[in-house]
């Protein structure tokens, strides 16, 4: 790209919705892709497939994206003098890029230096302040820091309402945040209660489909889930995943967030079948996005095999868990503790395979 071509794709970006890092993810799609010459793309797709495969093609671009994007803000931001808004802007994007990422500390470091220059620049109920704010507390709560995540978003959440009203979109962001920080307290009633009234809020502000009223519905599936009000979960969740797979596609990694919570669901209802089908799913997908090393896919193999147990299907299940087992010990380590978790569970298949014989 010319130099102003990187600069109106760079513009493009919209690094502040939620699911900005999922959303690029889950398009890039090497099948896609044109030769120069059309002529030369069959020959082209075969190469690809008998040696890196589009998969690994797919992660490498998407892994070059990423660090050219990250390498840009920060030629942005060492471009600004101290104090421009455009610097602090810069850093909320760079940060809310690493916090897509699961690079948590680097994200906080940022934010905390957006907190405190907005708040300077504008005072504390500035958009901006709450804004570096409420991405501040959700760092805090995804590195475990939950009661300074709490302390920070009911700070936020109480100067949203009454700068914003509790109808605006980003009060609705903050209360949503706050109350992911109240179910992983386990202060589940609190989460409850957050989640059911940003739930109808956003309900009458958006449409049903709308991605933000998928989100709160996935949450508050999940705490009905934790809660032990399984009919109710299950109700939500078969909502929000059909309205998923339409407004972001099957592939979409939150699409298959809400799958695997359903197919939690339907395990706990005693619906192997409809457990196994929906799990099946997830680690195909999985395998397509992000490989079949990866931790997640990982994860969703094992719970695949552990579904296989509960249906006496043993060979299928023994077979998952020896191919789970060599891959997370290669990717995570012998030690890692799913990684010893995998083989309890393998021996344990091994061992009643025995006690049969």
């Amino acid at each position: 790209m010319s130099p102003n071509e990187e600069r109106d794709f760079l513009d493009g970006l919209d690094f502040n919705a939620d699911d900005f890092f999922q959303t690029i993810l889950a398009n890039v799609n090497s099948r896609k892709s044109e030769s120069f010459d059309p002529s030369d793309k069959a020959n082209i797709f075969n190469v690809i497939e008998k040696t890196v495969g589009f998969t690994a093609l797919d992660r490498m671009v998407f892994a070059t994206l990423f660090d050219w994007v990250v390498i840009e803000l920060k030629k942005g931001i060492a471009s600004k003098s101290e104090d421009q808004v455009e610097k602090y802007n810069m850093m909320i994007s760079l940060g809310t890029l690493f916090s897509d990422h699961g690079q948590f500390e680097e994200a906080g470091e940022l934010f905390s230096v957006c907190v405190e220059g907005f708040t300077r620049l504008y005072g504390v109920d500035s958009y901006d302040s709450l804004r570096s704010m409420a991405k501040l507390t959700h760092v805090y709560s995804s590195s475990d820091r939950l009661e300074e995540a709490a302390l920070l978003g009911e700070k936020a959440l109480e100067a949203y309402k009454r700068v914003q009203g509790v109808d605006h979109q980003s009060t609705l962001v903050c209360m949503n945040t706050l109350a992911h920080v109240y179910r992983e307290q386990r202060r589940l009633d609190e989460a409850e209660s957050l989640f059911v009234e940003n739930l109808e809020i956003a309900k009458r502000k958006f449409r049903d489909d709308d991605p933000f009223v998928l989100d709160v519905m996935d949450s508050l599936g999940m705490v009905w889930y934790y809660q032990m009000k399984q009919e109710e979960a299950e109700e939500i969740l078969v909502e929000c995943v059909e309205g998923s797979r339409k407004v972001r596609g099957v592939n979409h990694p939150k699409t298959v967030q809400t799958m695997a919570l359903l197919a939690l669901v339907y395990d706990s209802r005693n619906q192997i079948d409809k457990a196994v089908e929906m799990t099946l799913e997830c680690w195909e997908i999985e395998k397509r996005n992000y490989g079949a090393d990866h931790p997640d896919t990982l994860i969703t193999m094992y719970n695949l095999a552990s579904l296989y147990r509960r249906q006496y299907r043993n060979e299928e299940a023994k077979a998952l868990l020896e191919e789970c087992w060599e891959s997370s010990a290669r990717v995570q380590g012998e030690q890692n503790s799913f990684t010893e978790l995998v083989l309890t569970a393998l021996n344990e298949v091994i061992q009643q395979e025995s006690v049969e014989e």
